[in-house]
Formats: C-alpha cells, structure tokens, sequence
C-alpha cells in the first residue's frame, strides 16, 4: 500500500510541474514575470524610422497594456529608469496606424502582455504583441522564462502572428 502511494504521489507531482497555470495580477510572480518581458521587448533598435517594423529610437513613449487592462501606477513606477517613459495604453491616441500620447502628441509603441503562466517550477509563458505603428508593423510572439538567480529572465520566444 505504501509502495502505491509513492507511486500515486510521483505521478501527480511530475503532471502538475508540466501543467499551464495561469497567473492573476495579484500573483507576485505575475508583475516579476511581466516585467522581465517588458524589459526584454522594449529594447529599441538603434535606427529612427517611423515605418520600421520593430521598435526603435523614433518612439518617444511606450504604451503598455497588460491582461487588457492598463497596469498599475505602482507597476508602471518600477519602469521609471527606462530610457524611453512608459504610459498605460488608455494614454494614447490611435491616429491613422500611429499611437500618440494623449498630452503631449509624441510618437509612441504600443506593447500588450497577457496569459502570463508557470510551466514549470522556475518556468513561465507569456504573449506579447507589439506594435511600432504603421499598417501592417505588428508582432504576437510567445515568450518563455525562466527564473535564474532569482530574477526571471527571457530564454526562448516562438512567433504567434506577424503583419
């Protein structure tokens, strides 16, 4: 009998570390592992061309949108040392292809994360799209993390859509 329950036990414990479970904002890894994307996905290409196909030095703020909603005030302040300010989507304006801030009329990208995951124990999903403006510019890729040394970190990506 005991020799079953190990059995049972061993089963059930390598099925539930292959298992999607998806994270709320409320979970502390879920703004560690939003995060960590952001970071990862915001790097802009050093060129400035409006109708680039990736994000680069022509966008003056970035706008984030997570789980379809606009992040946090206290999320969006650990962002502050970014090179480029981050703004909630609801702060843009949708102008012929063209994100632009609501205040000022600057030139920005728009970034969408959502079904955020563990996969694994130290391992996460999550899908990002992102668009740098212009028709046809966007990107959805899947990307897989993994928590080194602490800190979650971006190991792989597979492309979702691209236009």
């Amino acid at each position: 009998m005991r020799r079953l329950f190990v059995i049972v036990v061993v089963v059930v414990g390598v099925v539930c570390t292959s298992c999607r479970m998806p994270l709320t904002g409320a979970a502390p890894e879920h703004s560690e592992i939003v995060e960590a994307l952001f970071r990862h996905i915001a790097r802009a290409a050093p060129v400035t061309d409006a109708d680039s196909h990736s994000v680069n030095l022509v966008h003056k703020v970035y706008f984030l949108e997570v789980d379809s909603g606009d992040p946090t005030p206290s999320f969006l302040s650990r962002l502050r040392d970014l090179n480029v300010p981050v703004e909630p989507l609801s702060a843009s304006v949708l102008t012929n292809f063209y994100r632009y801030e609501k205040k000022t009329g600057q030139l920005g990208a728009a970034f969408s994360i959502q079904n955020v995951r563990l996969t694994g124990f130290n391992r996460a999903e999550a899908d990002a799209d992102t668009n740098p403006g212009g028709p046809l510019r966007g990107s959805g890729l899947t990307y897989h993390l993994a928590k080194r040394a602490g800190k979650w970190v971006v190991v792989g990506e597979k492309v979702r859509w691209i236009s």
